[in-house]
């Protein structure tokens, strides 16, 4: 059965993924995977994450309170995306610049409790989980869900693309996942078009 957005899924994995080795993932295509830099110097801590999106969307030195409105309003926006099976309790939306509306890029909300929680953010080139929603996929499925925004990934850009090996894991479980979508979305009937 189709899902909403699988069309757009399909073309943009088909255009952009499709044929792609892991390495050229990482680097970029058309780039030489040997320019690849992994080292824990480009780690980078949840805080700082956390900042850099709070900078980026308006929330900068924001209340508590302030955030979670946020954060309440992309769940019940059109920003929410497709919820899809493997992690519980945890929705996935677009974050979109202050000001401008532009994509920024994806983040995770815990949606478990009375109020949303930001378990995780993949705006700009910075990708992150809280510590307390680590070890659960969800880096991999924000690589997904922001190559899929976009049909790229930040570090093509760079002149050297680069990593923390955190980072690396989870580009390369992200590839996965979107291995496995372009996999499914191949056996998916998909409503023609007409026109």
């Amino acid at each position: 059965m189709a899902r909403a957005g699988d069309k757009q899924r399909l073309e943009t994995l088909e255009a952009e993924f499709s044929g792609l080795e892991e390495d050229a993932f990482l680097a970029g295509p058309d780039r030489d995977a040997g320019d690849l830099d992994i080292d824990a110097i480009f780690a980078t801590p949840w805080r700082d994450v956390f900042q850099d999106l709070a900078w980026d969307v308006g929330l900068a030195a924001a209340p508590d309170k302030v955030v979670q409105a946020w954060l309440q309003g992309l769940l019940a926006g059109d920003g929410r995306l497709p919820d899809r099976p493997g992690i519980a309790g945890i929705a996935f939306c677009e974050a979109r610049e202050a000001g401008t509306g532009d994509p920024l890029g994806i983040v995770a909300v815990d949606i478990t409790g009375p109020e949303p929680v930001l378990a995780g953010s993949y705006t700009g080139a910075q990708l992150g989980v809280s510590d307390a929603h680590r070890g659960r996929g969800i880096a991999a499925r924000l690589v997904m869900e922001r190559f899929l925004l976009f049909g790229t990934l930040p570090t093509w850009d760079l002149d050297t693309p680069a990593y923390s090996p955190g980072g690396e894991a989870a580009h390369l479980a992200g590839f996965r996942l979107l291995e496995e979508e372009l996999a499914l979305l191949r056996t998916i009937r998909l409503p023609v078009m007409e026109l």
